[in-house]
């Protein structure tokens, strides 16, 4: 095709209409890709408070541990006349 060729046989339309149309989505496709895409993202923020809740979970667990750790060890009696705690 040359710069000077002419398209004689073609009916002429203003320049936004000489493309052909462009397939857009149906509403119905589009409420199912959202409806997908919030199916995904509830997903992922269930994951993250579950993740979150399990670390919660530890660090209690652990303190708790720690705590009872500390527990059985005998303390020295604080003032001369007491007895060992046992």
């Amino acid at each position: 095709m040359t710069l000077f060729c002419s398209h004689q046989d073609r009916p002429h339309r203003p320049v936004g209409l000489n493309r052909s149309p462009i397939a857009l989505p149906s509403r119905r496709m589009l409420t199912k890709q959202l409806r997908v895409f919030a199916r995904r993202a509830m997903g992922r923020i269930g994951a993250g408070f579950k993740i979150l809740h399990q670390a919660i979970v530890t660090a209690k667990t652990r303190r708790i541990q720690r705590e009872q750790m500390f527990d059985e060890i005998p303390q020295q009696p604080m003032i001369l006349g007491d007895k060992w705690d046992f």
